[in-house]
């Protein structure tokens, strides 16, 4: 319904900003809302990674139900900062059914991928998805994380890129009128 009913909630909300200043709040609205929806998407596509990545590994190394953990991965990755640890744990206790070595592959894999993740695929998606640098793309996921958990760690980027648009198209306009 929230996304069926948008145009409208937004057209309803700009008849509250003056006429005069209707133009430059649509158009950092509408950037921020794009810049959130190319969030989510990067978001999207970083789990998809994270569960096509876990698929082929789980099954080279012949683990319990490979398609529903690599699932389970995707949805994991869902969750910035903590849900790829999350999952990589409960697949790793999981793969203790197959035999300890499948186990520990699996730990040391996920150790492995979880780096990779933080420091090369989280950044360069987002940073492209949101246009944040990737410096603070990896600064806003911590802050938002530590501040405000889960959730903090959920819309750390989203504020970060609306904060970004904001200080681009109203603060440094008014400091250049001034």
């Amino acid at each position: 319904y929230f996304l069926a009913s948008m145009r409208g909630m937004k057209r309803m909300t700009y008849r509250f900003v003056p006429a005069s200043r209707r133009e430059n709040f649509i158009d950092v609205s509408e950037q921020i809302t794009q810049a959130v929806g190319r969030y989510v998407v990067g978001q999207i596509s970083q789990a998809l990674i994270n569960g096509i990545l876990s698929f082929v590994f789980l099954l080279i190394i012949g683990a319990p139900l490979p398609v529903l953990l690599a699932s389970f991965a995707f949805m994991g990755s869902l969750i910035p900062l903590v849900g790829t640890l999350a999952s990589a744990i409960v697949i790793s206790l999981l793969c203790l059914f197959a035999s300890p070595a499948t186990a520990l592959a699996a730990a040391i894999y996920y150790l492995v991928y979880m780096q990779v993740e933080a420091y090369v695929i989280s950044p360069r998606i987002m940073s492209r998805a949101v246009q944040v640098p990737g410096a603070l793309v990896v600064i806003a996921a911590v802050a938002g994380g530590t501040i405000g958990g889960v959730l903090g760690a959920l819309v750390a980027l989203p504020v970060a890129a609306s904060v970004i648009i904001i200080v681009q198209k109203v603060i440094y306009p008014r400091q250049e009128q001034s």
